[in-house]
């Protein structure tokens, strides 16, 4: 993770500058922190420094034999990265600890999913929704498709820190009751979540 006014868009490689050429600033820091962090990721496995160009659904595009994902909120990149050896695919994303906006809870949770974290903090329903943003980039490599938020159900544990991700619907080859496992991290002011699916 790395504050995101750290990012340097010259550091940008040529396919991203072009990407996001006519972005705002906000926008071109976020772009590349994101990048900067994956790159990191990559050189820990011994890969050299290369371009994560973005793919059409917007998607980042990893090399060949690698899966990862990014997320940024207002303030915070965060990335991983991972063996496709190892994983299939994984998603993450990362929140403020703050409740989600007024109404947005309901759009977005499922009746089972608000009835199960009514007793756990206001914010809690923010990392529901945070875990349903991973589980969508995780399924979405090894899918193609778009299911909906309420089509993404959300299990946690009694401590609220790992996390069972379910297909509600079918998404290409992708079966109702497709299945991904997943854990949060919970600090002050952000809350984190990581969903996979194994090789």
């Amino acid at each position: 993770m790395m504050p995101v006014a750290e990012a340097d868009p010259a550091g940008l490689m040529p396919i991203e500058r072009a990407r996001i050429a006519a972005a705002a600033e906000r926008r071109k820091r976020e772009y590349a922190a994101v990048r900067e962090l994956a790159r990191a990721l990559l050189s820990e496995f011994g890969q050299p420094p290369q371009p994560i160009p973005s793919l059409p659904s917007r998607a980042p595009l990893f090399p060949p034999g690698f899966v990862g994902s990014l997320s940024h909120d207002a303030g915070r990149a965060l990335a991983v990265v991972a063996r496709e050896r190892d994983l299939l695919s994984i998603g993450c994303d990362i929140e403020p600890r703050e409740p989600l906006p007024n109404g947005v809870a309901s759009h977005v949770l499922r009746p089972s999913e608000r009835a199960a974290i009514r007793d756990f903090p206001p914010w809690f329903d923010r990392l529901v929704f945070s875990a349903k943003e991973a589980a969508f980039k995780a399924q979405h490599r090894l899918s193609g498709g778009f299911p909906e938020f309420h089509e993404i159900a959300i299990a946690f544990d009694g401590k609220g820190t790992q996390l069972l991700a379910e297909l509600c619907v079918e998404t290409g080859p992708l079966q109702r009751g497709a299945r991904f496992t997943g854990t949060a991290c919970i600090a002050d002011s952000w809350i984190a979540t990581f969903v996979w699916r194994c090789a």
